[in-house]
Parts: C-alpha cells; structure tokens; sequence
C-alpha cells in the first residue's frame, strides 16, 4: 500500500505541473487513466495470459502493484511479473521529475 501511495504521490505532482503549463494534458492522462485501468491486471491474471503480452504488460508500473497486492492477500501466491524495484523505481522517478519540473518551472507556472 506504501508504494501504491508513494506512485500515486509520484504522478500527482507530475501530472499537476504538467497540467498547469499544458491544459490539454489533463484530458489527454484522463483518457489514459482508463487504458491504464483495464491493462493494470484487476480485471485479469498478467501471469495466465501469453508470453508476449506478459512481456508489453512488465512495462505497466501499476500491474506490478496489483500483482503485489495480490502477494500480500493470497497466501502461496507468487507472481513472475512482479519486479518490486522496478514499480520503486518508477515512483521515485516520477516524484523526482515532477519535483524537478516544479523547481525549473517555478515562476512561470500560471495559476489562473
């Protein structure tokens, strides 16, 4: 629950920034958001699908967090897609550059 929290810190500070110097933005992570959703493994099991979607779906930091949760529920339960340093990393990443658009950008970001 930690990292989920620490991500969705991670993309709100990212996401804000971005939608205040863009306003086109915020619809564009809207519409995303829902292909983020239905790809995200709630509605399926990542690890009973085929490889090659196995492979494209690695690469969706939230999958690694349902899989985790999945872990931490079901007892004997062990993902092969969950990569526990990937989905940190990808946190940590997003604070860091949204703390970064923030620091370079303060000043020129309107608020209307």
């Amino acid at each position: 629950m930690g990292t989920a929290l620490l991500m969705g810190l991670g993309a709100g500070i990212f996401n804000a920034l971005i939608g205040l110097m863009l306003p086109m933005w915020v619809t564009g992570y809207f519409l995303m958001i829902i292909l983020i959703w239905m790809t995200s493994g709630v509605l399926f099991i990542p690890s009973a699908m085929p490889q090659q979607i196995v492979d494209l779906l690695y690469f969706q930091p939230v999958v690694h967090l349902v899989e985790w949760m999945r872990e931490a529920y079901y007892p004997g339960y062990n993902s092969p897609v969950l990569d526990k340093q990937f989905v940190i990393g990808y946190s940590l990443l997003l604070i860091t550059m949204g703390l970064a658009i923030e620091r370079f950008a303060r000043g020129r970001i309107v608020m209307n």
